[in-house]
């Protein structure tokens, strides 16, 4: 469940190969300045990963002022990476057929987004608000059920959130879709449990990540509650 699945593509895309690098390659390095933690190796960065899916949440990152602010500038152009329109692409795998494929390109994006987010940082919550990323995140997570490093992604970003408590930030989660936001509650309550496949009716890959989103905003909506009655 690691990736999209396997299978040969059918072309050679901008998403998978060499035509993505500089940008992941960037991509990676801003990551890696935000959150000190993600400049370590491959095999130590996959451990990392694997731990997070079962451990807790990301705490909040000390990252550098001018990082942020330099990831900021760019933000708008990035997600427009995210965008599907356009994308003609063709990838075969061995449940079905994805058109376009997500690639390593927006899944790096989405990943530089939730490192963003969980910096704490006024600057940043105002700025994804505005280029309405977290929408466009959500709607891949639904698009794509067998992407863990993008249902990862997704998850560490409302983990964030909810730890922070950012006013703005939680209400843009929780608003419907129709007002720009990302009708976290829809997400969690409607979620497909399972998905059409060329092998037949399987169990979507996401369902776990959902499972653990819909648990926090109990949590935190427990905590709140009793917060406001004690």
């Amino acid at each position: 469940e690691g990736g999209e699945g396997g299978g040969e593509e059918a072309q050679v895309t901008a998403h998978n190969g060499a035509a993505a690098s500089p940008l992941v390659n960037v991509l990676d390095i801003a990551i890696a300045v935000i959150d000190a933690k993600r400049a370590s190796g491959a095999t130590q960065s996959m451990q990392a990963f694997l731990a997070l899916e079962s451990i807790e949440p990301p705490s909040a990152r000390s990252a550098p002022p001018e990082a942020l602010e330099g990831c900021l500038e760019f933000l708008d152009e990035l997600v427009r990476f995210l965008e599907l329109e356009g994308d003609l692409s063709v990838q075969h795998a061995t449940w079905g057929t994805m058109a376009p494929p997500l690639g390593l390109k927006r899944v790096k994006v989405v990943d530089l987004l939730a490192t963003l987010v969980s910096s704490r940082s006024d600057a940043v919550a105002a700025a994804v608000m505005k280029c309405g990323a977290l929408p466009v995140c959500f709607a891949l997570f639904a698009r794509y059920p067998y992407n863990n490093f993008l249902h990862h992604h997704v998850e560490s970003m409302v983990m964030s959130i909810l730890d922070w408590g950012h006013a703005g930030l939680v209400q843009h989660l929780l608003a419907p879709v129709a007002g720009g936001g990302c009708d976290l509650i829809g997400v969690v309550t409607g979620a497909a449990q399972m998905v059409d496949t060329v092998r037949g009716p399987m169990r979507a890959g996401n369902l776990g990540h959902v499972t653990r989103m819909g648990n926090k905003l109990v949590g935190v909506s427990a905590a709140a509650a009793a917060a406001a009655t004690g």
